[in-house]
């Protein structure tokens, strides 16, 4: 075999394993909620444009021994940006917590055009007493967004639109 076909495929067998191997890693991660995940889609390019539209976040903390706050309330974004928000977390209490945020997204037709890279209803968190943290937020919004009627009609177009993303902790 000819050394460069040979280059090829080595690397070809190499980029399936990792790839692979990726997949069965971010499966772990998915049910054991130990890890994050590895997101290879990250770092493809995206085209970036359209209408503009806000974002606001929003934090529902039912846990008086936790101080939970976005530390941005409002973005504005179009589809396919990765957006990061980040979210600040103590606890006040004198005992360990842990806690894991549940995602709310309005208007509910929105939430299947949100697509995750990291998403802290993915994670159980643990902070020992006193201890703070910064925790991230990454997604970016679907292009199929534009071409779905129902959120046209819904909202009256994205220039109007808002949308409310919230974090319910009980």
């Amino acid at each position: 075999m000819h050394p460069l076909t040979r280059l090829i495929v080595r690397c070809t067998i190499a980029f399936v394993l990792i790839f692979i191997t990726a997949q069965l890693f971010n499966r772990f991660c998915f049910f054991s909620y130990k890890c994050h995940p590895i997101y290879f889609s990250k770092y493809w390019p995206r085209s970036e444009g359209g209408e503009s539209f806000s974002i606001d976040f929003e934090v529902m903390n039912n846990n008086s021994d936790l101080q939970f706050d976005a530390l941005d309330t409002r973005i504005s974004s179009v589809v396919n940006r990765v957006n990061t928000v980040e979210f600040f977390a103590k606890n006040i209490s004198k005992q360990k917590i842990v806690f894991r945020p549940s995602l709310k997204v309005e208007p509910e037709i929105f939430e299947k055009y949100i697509k995750r890279i990291n998403c802290l209803c993915s994670h159980e968190y643990s902070l020992a007493a006193g201890q703070s943290v910064k925790l991230r937020m990454e997604f970016f919004v679907d292009p199929q967004m534009v071409l779905d009627e129902t959120f046209e009609d819904l909202t009256g177009g994205l220039n109007n639109s808002s949308v409310k993303i919230s974090y319910h902790i009980n």
